[in-house]
């Protein structure tokens, strides 16, 4: 099922928002925090694609408020975390691309289960 743009839409071009600061699907009405995640779960349609049928800007992310405060205060918390480790003079890597078993760390990548380890021998 094909989803065809209403240019004679008000909202074309416009991202509108609910009463609590989420964005409005233009497709089916409803609010997310994050809407183009629900884009492309719920209507298969890529996000970039989705922008470009409903006039948006392709350079910017679509999220409520509250999910934005949170992202930005989780990057501000990052970019401390890395200032600081540099300023001891150690490097700052992010460890565990894409794996959840694995933290960041100072040290770069280091999974969780080999820190375990590390802990065990160094208390025998």
């Amino acid at each position: 099922m094909g989803v065809v743009p209403r240019t004679d839409n008000k909202y074309y071009g416009v991202v509108k928002y609910d009463k609590v600061g989420k964005p409005v699907c233009h497709i089916c009405g409803r609010s997310f925090n994050a809407l183009l995640r629900h884009v492309r779960s719920v209507h298969s349609v890529m996000p970039e694609d989705y922008k470009k049928m409903f006039g948006l800007s392709p350079k910017k992310g679509i999220l409520s408020k509250r999910t934005r405060e949170k992202m930005q205060a989780l990057a501000a918390e990052t970019a401390e975390v890395k200032k600081a480790s540099l300023a001891k003079g150690r490097p700052f890597k992010r460890g565990g691309e894409g794996n959840p078993s694995e933290r960041w760390s100072v040290e770069g990548r280091r999974s969780v289960a080999e820190a375990n380890r590390n802990r065990k021998q160094s208390s025998l």
